[in-house]
């Protein structure tokens, strides 16, 4: 389900680390100090973990760490660019999805020589952009 514009615009405005206080909620303070860039718990000393604190579908296992599971897909913002400064944009014409404040996904092109994202030829200012990843040829 594809969210309010509201809603929308309340996900752009958080940065990574406020997304992962978020999903940790009422424990963020309980656990800060073990919980990595990309939400994981570390749980290597003894009787620390997320269990007795959330249900057990609500959370991610990888081997030593644990992390709410609505943070998956954080470590990469799920593929998308967040264009804050210039830095941000592709370094070379490309074709991209983009998504702006009201949280629509469109086809699009980056240009390079004019730093400029095209929809329909329309110059836009998207807020977040993804590569188009074009498959290979099945080899056989």
């Amino acid at each position: 389900m594809q969210p309010s514009t509201r809603q929308f615009l309340k996900i752009i405005e958080m940065t990574k680390q406020e997304k992962i206080q978020d999903a940790y909620g009422e424990y963020w303070d309980k656990f800060k100090g073990y919980v990595d860039e990309n939400g994981w718990l570390n749980c290597k000393e003894k009787h620390r973990g997320l269990i007795p604190y959330f249900d057990v579908c609500e959370i991610k296992f990888s081997k030593v760490k644990q992390r709410p599971i609505s943070l998956e897909g954080i470590d990469n913002n799920n593929g998308w660019v967040k264009i804050y400064i210039e830095s941000d944009l592709p370094k070379k014409d490309l074709e991209c999805y983009v998504t702006n404040a009201i949280g629509r996904i469109q086809f699009g092109e980056f240009e390079k020589e004019t730093e400029s994202f095209f929809v329909n030829n329309d110059r836009i200012f998207p807020t977040h952009y993804q590569k188009i990843i074009k498959p290979n040829y099945p080899i056989y």
